[in-house]
């Protein structure tokens, strides 16, 4: 019965891509509590009709639902009025980023709202051992409740191998699975579907054909596709269930993470058209969003700010990752280096003012490196080397040399809000924008 309604459920699905403005009045109605139709058709930009029926046919496929709400009359009495939202559970996207020492995993509603750990601990499968049967993964030893809110997600060492990576990532994708069919076993009305699994990469990444190019931290990963990676009986049950699987680059998942909950937390902020991510992890990345889209080069290769060199020693190239590695952090040895936690490092920082000067010109030279090439508006630090930086932003700022000091009055520097799980974050909002085959715009 439940793969019944599955495939009722995936026919009226297939409409979504295919109901005009029905991209752009999700978006807008995820970053606000709730439109009615007259609102949406102002925003939207088209007459009252086309947004009633956009909004009729994504209420017929269960993608929003009306809300009741109170109106006072300016006589007092009580009158309802209809305003419409995004239905939370009608499908979850699962965003997964590797990164060099830690693969960080977060499930998003259809509402782009990340899971609590409380519930991300019931949709994950823990039913799965009380009722005798193996345990597909065991994510009860990996679940983790972000710092800052009550959002869960799972943290788990990136493997050293091709081999043991791949069986760790089958593992991850055998449990979502075992999660998707649990709830294909629920009632109609409370089943939430999986709609789709977002891969974020360290490295250069192939995203027409899920594969990663390159990868210069985890050279295991240099070739590694969609194929190679996920297996025949996993593959078998993602495409029959219609289950997108998406590949994106960290750096550009993070852009799309910190742009959507800027305008969806109605910060001033938010209305940057032109921003840079700077992702600050054992590898150093920046996504681009430019004229409020995302900008990934002819090959989806921009963004590899950590592979410019910083300096020239004995007629070899120093990369700034290289630089941070080294005389920052004074490890030469990458492996050792990408194992450091972020305490180790922060009490490296700590203890030594040679450390900290080199930490802040290192960044000075990277900030002013995107600022002068791209003139953005805004200029956001992430991973968890952000959580460094946030201490010493001031001796950041001195080191930021420039020919151009009038590009430094044009921009905002901040940290960012989402914290270490943006990568992953905005993993599972791309694996949206590629289900529906839209392009990524705010």
């Amino acid at each position: 019965m439940g793969l019944l309604n599955t495939n009722i459920w995936q026919d009226h699905d297939s409409e979504l891509a295919r109901i005009s403005y029905s991209a752009r009045m999700l978006y807008l109605l995820r970053g606000a509590i709730c439109l009615d139709r007259m609102e949406l058709a102002k925003r939207l930009g088209v007459t009252w009709p086309t947004a009633s029926n956009t909004a009729e046919k994504l209420q017929k496929i269960g993608a929003l639902r009306t809300v009741a709400q109170e109106a006072v009359s300016e006589t007092g009495s009580g009158k309802s009025s209809y305003s419409l939202m995004v239905n939370p559970d009608y499908g979850y996207f699962v965003g997964i980023s590797i990164g060099s020492s830690e693969i960080k995993l977060v499930v998003l509603d259809f509402n782009f709202d990340p899971l609590s750990k409380v519930s991300l601990q019931d949709y994950l499968c823990f039913y799965a051992e009380s009722e005798g049967n193996p345990v597909v993964f065991d994510w009860r030893k990996y679940l983790m409740q972000s710092d800052a809110t009550t959002n869960g997600y799972i943290k788990i060492p990136t493997p050293e191998s091709a081999e043991r990576f791949s069986a760790t990532i089958n593992q991850i994708v055998n449990g979502l699975i075992a999660a998707d069919i649990n709830q294909q076993n629920q009632s109609p009305s409370t089943a939430k579907h999986l709609l789709g699994i977002g891969f974020a990469f360290t490295g250069a990444v192939d995203v027409e054909n899920k594969t990663v190019t390159e990868s210069f931290n985890l050279p295991f990963l240099r070739g590694i596709s969609y194929k190679t990676l996920i297996s025949p009986s996993n593959r078998e049950y993602l495409e029959s269930q219609n289950i997108t699987v998406s590949f994106q680059h960290n750096a550009k998942t993070v852009a799309i993470a910190e742009k959507y909950y800027l305008q969806k937390n109605n910060s001033p902020l938010g209305e940057s058209e032109d921003i840079v991510s700077i992702y600050l992890g054992t590898g150093i990345g920046c996504g681009l969003i430019l004229n409020n889209r995302l900008f990934t080069g002819t090959k989806n290769y921009s963004g590899e700010l950590g592979h410019i060199p910083l300096l020239i020693q004995s007629n070899k190239a120093i990369t700034l990752e290289e630089y941070i590695r080294i005389y920052v952090f004074g490890e030469s040895d990458f492996d050792t280096y990408r194992k450091m936690k972020l305490s180790q490092l922060r009490e490296i920082l700590n203890q030594s003012v040679e450390a900290q000067k080199h930490f802040s010109q290192a960044l000075g030279y990277a900030i002013n490196t995107v600022a002068t090439l791209f003139n953005p508006s805004l200029i956001i630090l992430s991973g968890k080397l952000s959580e460094l930086a946030s201490t010493c932003l001031d001796s950041i700022y001195s080191y930021q040399f420039s020919a151009l000091p009038y590009v430094f009055d044009s921009y905002k520097l901040q940290i960012s809000e989402q914290g270490i799980c943006s990568p992953a974050i905005g993993a599972a909002m791309y694996a949206f924008y590629a289900r529906y085959d839209i392009n990524v715009q705010f």
